[in-house]
């Protein structure tokens, strides 16, 4: 009887230190399972945030990289634009400038240097009309456009008109004052051309009286024009400066 009670106390405490040697090992096997899951949950997460922090800067540096190419084609337009109206208002301001012949050469011995500004303004033309074609390619405002136009209808009809024709009318006089055999009445020819000189001198001068009625309205709304595309340029340097500080920032 003793030794079968013994047996059952041995029996019983192996069954108690199974049941706890399998509750030890249970608890510590799902805790290790537990911990491993973790661990790959971490790493998938970790995978997951490395890639779209990858995309994200994809798409910032492809955002950006359109910004940069959006905003150099806007200031090359606008550059163009600035440049068409300044050439414009150069040529026309030099063209009216040879217009006005100097009494200089107005004299037999100067008729290489009048044959020389007859061909500067023939240059002058030239450049003007071209200035003239840049203009009309880049500038889309009507009201310069219609200013434009009748400033260079007017400085051509008028002012360059009147020169050129004064020029060659004198060339042909005072090579005909050069090639008189008989020269006595050289000072009749003179008089004749210091005559036609002053009526030219008067006639240029209301000229540019009527020119610079209309050149002043054109040359003030080109300063609007231009104060207005610098003032976006600077619009536009200024988004793009803010857009790569808010892409700096989302990249931190």
């Amino acid at each position: 009887m003793k030794e079968m009670t013994i047996q059952i106390l041995i029996q019983s405490s192996i069954f108690i230190i199974l049941l706890v040697l399998n509750y030890i090992f249970t608890s510590y096997f799902r805790q290790k399972g537990k911990n491993l899951a973790d661990k790959e949950d971490i790493q998938q997460l970790t995978k997951l945030v490395e890639e779209v922090k990858s995309s994200f800067l994809h798409e910032t540096e492809h955002l950006r990289a359109n910004l940069n190419l959006i905003t150099s084609i806007e200031t090359s337009i606008q550059s163009e634009e600035r440049n068409a109206i300044i050439e414009l208002i150069k040529c026309c301001t030099e063209l009216i400038n040879l217009c006005f012949i100097p009494a200089r050469l107005i004299r037999e011995d100067k008729l290489i240097e009048l044959e020389e500004h007859r061909r500067q303004l023939d240059i002058g033309f030239s450049e003007l009309l071209v200035k003239e074609s840049m203009f009309d390619l880049f500038i889309t405002d009507a009201e310069l456009h219609r200013l434009k136009k009748k400033l260079i209808t007017n400085i051509i009809t008028n002012q360059y008109t009147a020169s050129y024709n004064f020029i060659v009318e004198i060339i042909n006089i005072l090579t005909a004052i050069q090639n008189k055999v008989d020269r006595s009445k050289i000072g009749e020819d003179y008089n004749q051309y210091v005559e036609k000189y002053r009526d030219f001198c008067n006639k240029n001068t209301a000229f540019y009286k009527e020119t610079e009625s209309i050149r002043n309205p054109f040359y003030y709304n080109c300063k609007l024009f231009l104060k207005s595309s610098i003032e976006d340029l600077q619009g536009v340097t200024s988004g793009k400066e803010m857009g790569k500080k808010i892409a700096e920032t989302k990249e931190t």
